[in-house]
């Protein structure tokens, strides 16, 4: 009887972690680790460097991946969130709290020098100071990031805020404004002229317009009653998604955008396009007890964000459907392009200028979701986020993804390393079209094929 009991003790001390040991991962969190791992990130070249070919990346690119699964209701049943850096070069599982957020990450502001070691250091020479933290008070959490810039995916802040005001019965999606320009602020030059909402907002998501960007948020900043984007930081901040801030920009112009002044985390922007897609009752609580719900934006604002992210021309990140049949890059999320923006007659692709010279047609009769998303690119900025649901009689799948990186149009793959410059200016030649190419590492596409077969159910 002693022995049995000993036996058993022991057999229950075994099930209790030792104190300080991290919880075992849910199969979501491990399951999303090991799609960043095989993702290889590390592999990537640099056609920054200067060197040809270009060389493997001398750092461990940072990369911010976040996942919500959701329910058939729309409700949000899992959430994993994973960091890539050269400090955590395997990848790191970050701890999520109750209200899916996290409180355990120390996001510190993009700098392109502090990540190239270029005249200071990625931790020291000199020390981050305090304002370099997105969060105030937040330096001393365990995990140190720096948090990628997230290019043009920061448009989605700006079209949610254009929807609040309408909400607010300020404005109508037909209101018509005045921009003042030309501005030499704006990444491009955004001319001078009477726009409506609605267009300028279809143009900023769709083909992710700077110009219609720029006039947008002048018109927001020159609101009677003050800033209204300040308005929105301040909104962000009490729903307790902390990292999405858009500061720094010029008021009259709407220009002047800044990395490490414009920044989202990965886990905040998923949870901003949960709040798009909404669902019954409390989507999450923030740490002060406020109750977020799908209420704060109407209905009709939050169908109008959700049609306008279906309507993305660009599925070259997380999605590649644009090079449809083509050995390069790999294919990522099986997601239709919307009709939209395909040539009837040769099932190509022209959006904003930029030429695809595959035909889309094939994967769109193969395609498995549609991919309600926005993504963002600069030189050392490159992401993709937004809400993926199975299409009729494919197999189930519900959820969000976010997906922020510094792999800008600078990184390429080992297969293209010989190229004479980026991919992306068109120097891979055919079947490409002159002048262009793929502008993101393929292994973004791969991450995005291995996070679906991760969240896609058996059966249709």
């Amino acid at each position: 009887v002693l022995l049995a009991a000993l036996v058993a003790l022991a057999g229950a001390l075994a099930l209790v972690a030792p104190a300080g040991a991290a919880p075992k991962p849910s199969k979501l969190e491990q399951g999303l680790l090991d799609a960043v791992r095989s993702a290889a990130f590390g592999e990537v070249v640099d056609f920054g460097a200067g060197a040809a070919p270009a060389p493997q990346t001398r750092f461990m690119p940072n990369v911010d991946v976040a996942v919500i699964e959701l329910n058939g209701a729309g409700r949000a049943v899992r959430a994993a969130n994973v960091v890539l850096s050269r400090t955590d070069p395997e990848g790191r599982l970050v701890p999520i709290d109750k209200d899916l957020g996290t409180s355990a990450v120390a996001y510190r502001r993009w700098d392109t020098a502090r990540w190239d070691e270029a005249g200071k250091g990625y931790l020291s020479d000199p020390a981050p100071a305090p304002s370099e933290y997105i969060v105030p008070g937040s330096q001393d959490r365990p995990i140190d990031f720096l948090s990628p810039y997230p290019a043009s995916l920061f448009k989605t802040m700006v079209a949610v805020q254009v929807m609040r005001v309408i909400d607010q019965g300020r404005a109508t999606l037909d209101t018509t404004f005045t921009y003042a320009g030309p501005s030499t602020g704006c990444p491009s030059r955004a001319s001078a002229g009477t726009f409506t909402l609605r267009e300028q907002l279809d143009d900023m998501i769709t083909i992710s317009g700077n110009a219609s960007t720029c006039r947008l948020l002048a018109w927001l900043h020159q609101l009677p009653g003050g800033s209204q984007v300040d308005a929105m930081n301040d909104w962000f901040a009490s729903l307790g998604l902390t990292t999405l801030q858009v500061r720094g920009t010029n008021r009259q112009t709407g220009g002047s955008w800044i990395p490490g002044q414009i920044t989202m985390g990965a886990l905040d922007t998923a949870r901003l396009f949960y709040l798009i897609e909404g669902a019954p009752g409390v989507l999450w609580k923030t740490p002060d007890g406020r109750k977020v719900k799908a209420s704060e934006l109407s209905d009709a604002s939050r169908a109008f964000l959700r049609a306008l992210h279906a309507d993305q021309a660009f599925h070259e990140v997380l999605s590649t459907s644009l090079y449809c049949g083509q050995d390069y890059p790999a294919q990522g999320i099986p997601s239709l392009v919307p009709t939209r923006w395909v040539d009837p007659a040769t099932g190509t692709v022209e959006a904003d200028g930029v030429p695809y010279s595959a035909d889309v047609r094939p994967c769109n009769a193969a395609a498995e979701v549609l991919f309600a998303h926005k993504t963002g690119l600069t030189t050392n900025a490159g992401s993709d986020a937004g809400i993926v649901t199975s299409l009729p009689g494919q197999p189930r799948r519900r959820y969000v993804v976010s997906v922020l990186s510094n792999l800008g149009y600078r990184f390429g793959d080992p297969s293209v390393a010989g190229a004479a410059y980026e991919p992306c200016f068109g120097s891979l030649g055919a079947p490409y079209p002159e002048g262009f190419g793929p502008c993101y590492t393929e292994k973004l596409a791969l991450l995005g094929r291995s996070i679906d077969e991760l969240l896609t159910k058996p059966g249709a």
